[in-house]
Protein backbone atom coordinates (compact mmCIF):
# COMPACT_ATOMS: atom_id res chain seq x y z
CA UNK A 1 0.00 0.00 0.00
CA UNK A 2 1.81 3.66 -0.93
CA UNK A 3 1.47 6.43 1.21
CA UNK A 4 -1.79 7.62 2.07
CA UNK A 5 -2.96 10.95 0.15
CA UNK A 6 -3.72 12.94 2.92
CA UNK A 7 -0.54 13.81 4.38
CA UNK A 8 -2.06 14.30 8.05
CA UNK A 9 -3.52 11.09 7.84
CA UNK A 10 -0.32 9.20 6.80
CA UNK A 11 1.97 10.93 9.77
CA UNK A 12 -1.02 10.09 11.94
CA UNK A 13 -0.28 6.59 11.10
CA UNK A 14 3.17 6.73 11.04
CA UNK A 15 2.77 7.81 14.96
CA UNK A 16 0.38 5.56 15.40
CA UNK A 17 2.43 3.11 14.54
CA UNK A 18 5.64 3.89 16.32
CA UNK A 19 3.40 3.42 19.44
CA UNK A 20 2.07 7.25 20.05
CA UNK A 21 -1.88 7.26 21.80
CA UNK A 22 -4.33 8.16 19.48
CA UNK A 23 -4.90 11.79 20.65
CA UNK A 24 -1.51 12.85 20.89
CA UNK A 25 -0.30 11.68 17.67
CA UNK A 26 -3.67 13.36 16.13
CA UNK A 27 -2.44 16.44 17.82
CA UNK A 28 1.35 15.50 16.46
CA UNK A 29 0.00 15.45 12.65
CA UNK A 30 -1.19 18.49 12.61
CA UNK A 31 -5.14 18.29 13.92
CA UNK A 32 -6.45 20.45 17.30
CA UNK A 33 -6.27 17.92 19.85
CA UNK A 34 -9.76 16.16 20.18
CA UNK A 35 -10.26 12.75 21.29
CA UNK A 36 -13.75 11.36 19.48
CA UNK A 37 -11.66 12.76 16.27
CA UNK A 38 -8.41 10.78 16.80
CA UNK A 39 -10.11 7.71 17.50
CA UNK A 40 -12.49 8.03 14.38
CA UNK A 41 -9.71 8.77 12.21
CA UNK A 42 -7.83 5.52 13.77
CA UNK A 43 -10.55 3.72 12.74
CA UNK A 44 -10.68 4.94 9.08
CA UNK A 45 -10.11 1.66 7.22
CA UNK A 46 -7.63 3.49 4.70
CA UNK A 47 -5.56 4.39 8.22
CA UNK A 48 -5.59 0.75 10.01
CA UNK A 49 -4.34 -0.91 6.81
CA UNK A 50 -1.39 1.45 6.47
CA UNK A 51 -0.51 1.30 10.10
CA UNK A 52 -0.43 -2.27 9.65
CA UNK A 53 1.73 -2.43 6.80
CA UNK A 54 4.04 0.00 8.97
CA UNK A 55 4.19 -2.06 12.10
CA UNK A 56 4.37 -5.38 9.88
CA UNK A 57 7.59 -4.09 7.94
CA UNK A 58 8.82 -2.78 10.80
CA UNK A 59 8.76 -5.94 12.72
CA UNK A 60 9.81 -8.32 9.20
CA UNK A 61 13.05 -5.94 9.40
CA UNK A 62 13.96 -5.80 12.68
CA UNK A 63 13.94 -9.52 13.24
CA UNK A 64 15.58 -10.31 10.37
CA UNK A 65 18.16 -7.96 11.42
CA UNK A 66 18.21 -9.17 15.12
CA UNK A 67 18.56 -13.06 13.61
CA UNK A 68 21.07 -12.53 11.31
CA UNK A 69 23.74 -10.14 14.17
CA UNK A 70 22.74 -13.49 16.79
CA UNK A 71 24.02 -15.93 13.90
CA UNK A 72 26.93 -14.34 12.75
CA UNK A 73 27.98 -13.65 16.49
CA UNK A 74 27.18 -17.55 16.85
CA UNK A 75 29.18 -18.66 13.96
CA UNK A 76 32.34 -16.26 15.39
CA UNK A 77 31.89 -17.61 18.81
CA UNK A 78 31.71 -21.35 17.17
CA UNK A 79 34.95 -20.37 15.21
CA UNK A 80 36.69 -19.01 18.03
CA UNK A 81 36.53 -22.14 20.00
CA UNK A 82 37.34 -25.04 17.26
CA UNK A 83 40.41 -23.08 16.52
CA UNK A 84 43.71 -25.00 16.66
CA UNK A 85 44.62 -22.76 19.98
CA UNK A 86 40.33 -22.32 21.34
CA UNK A 87 40.03 -18.59 21.60
CA UNK A 88 38.00 -18.31 24.99
CA UNK A 89 38.13 -14.54 24.91
CA UNK A 90 37.16 -14.01 21.61
CA UNK A 91 34.36 -16.90 22.04
CA UNK A 92 32.91 -14.81 25.20
CA UNK A 93 32.97 -11.26 23.09
CA UNK A 94 30.99 -13.19 20.45
CA UNK A 95 29.18 -14.65 23.64
CA UNK A 96 28.36 -11.13 24.65
CA UNK A 97 27.72 -9.52 21.51
CA UNK A 98 24.44 -11.92 21.34
CA UNK A 99 23.16 -11.38 25.11
CA UNK A 100 23.43 -7.02 24.01
CA UNK A 101 21.66 -7.89 20.45
CA UNK A 102 18.66 -10.15 22.53
CA UNK A 103 18.36 -7.40 25.40
CA UNK A 104 19.40 -9.81 27.80
CA UNK A 105 22.22 -7.65 29.11
CA UNK A 106 21.12 -4.73 31.13
CA UNK A 107 24.27 -2.55 31.87
CA UNK A 108 24.52 0.19 35.06
CA UNK A 109 21.86 0.95 37.82
CA UNK A 110 18.76 -0.83 37.21
CA UNK A 111 15.69 0.36 39.34
CA UNK A 112 12.87 -1.99 40.13
CA UNK A 113 9.96 -1.14 43.03
CA UNK A 114 11.68 2.01 43.72
CA UNK A 115 14.88 0.29 44.67
CA UNK A 116 18.15 0.52 43.00
CA UNK A 117 19.52 -3.16 41.81
CA UNK A 118 23.40 -2.62 40.49
CA UNK A 119 23.34 -5.17 37.42
CA UNK A 120 27.12 -6.35 36.78
CA UNK A 121 28.55 -4.37 34.21
CA UNK A 122 29.09 -6.42 30.80
CA UNK A 123 32.89 -6.15 30.79
CA UNK A 124 32.57 -7.74 34.29
CA UNK A 125 30.70 -10.45 32.99
CA UNK A 126 32.95 -10.66 30.20
CA UNK A 127 35.99 -10.74 32.68
CA UNK A 128 34.12 -13.38 35.08
CA UNK A 129 32.39 -15.83 31.60
CA UNK A 130 36.55 -15.39 29.95
CA UNK A 131 38.00 -16.60 33.41
CA UNK A 132 35.41 -19.38 33.95
CA UNK A 133 36.24 -20.60 30.26
CA UNK A 134 40.05 -20.66 30.57
CA UNK A 135 39.79 -22.21 33.72
CA UNK A 136 37.28 -25.01 31.58
CA UNK A 137 40.35 -25.35 28.77
CA UNK A 138 42.94 -25.44 31.62
CA UNK A 139 40.98 -28.59 33.63
CA UNK A 140 40.27 -30.27 30.14
CA UNK A 141 43.90 -29.80 29.14
CA UNK A 142 45.01 -31.18 32.61
CA UNK A 143 42.68 -34.08 31.67
CA UNK A 144 44.30 -34.81 28.45
CA UNK A 145 47.83 -35.09 29.45
CA UNK A 146 46.56 -37.02 32.49
CA UNK A 147 44.97 -39.27 30.12
CA UNK A 148 48.48 -39.48 27.94
CA UNK A 149 50.96 -40.26 31.14
CA UNK A 150 48.95 -42.80 31.87
CA UNK A 151 48.21 -44.28 28.58
CA UNK A 152 52.16 -43.44 28.60
CA UNK A 153 52.54 -45.78 32.11
CA UNK A 154 50.42 -49.12 30.77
Amino acid sequence: MPELKNPKHERFAQLLAEGMTQVDAYEEAGYTRNDGNAAKTANRKDVQARVKEITGKGAEQAACTVASLIAEAEEARQAALQASTPQCSAAVSATMAKAKISGLLLEGPQTTNNTQVNITSDIDAARRIGYIMAKGLQLLQMKQIEGKVEEEGK
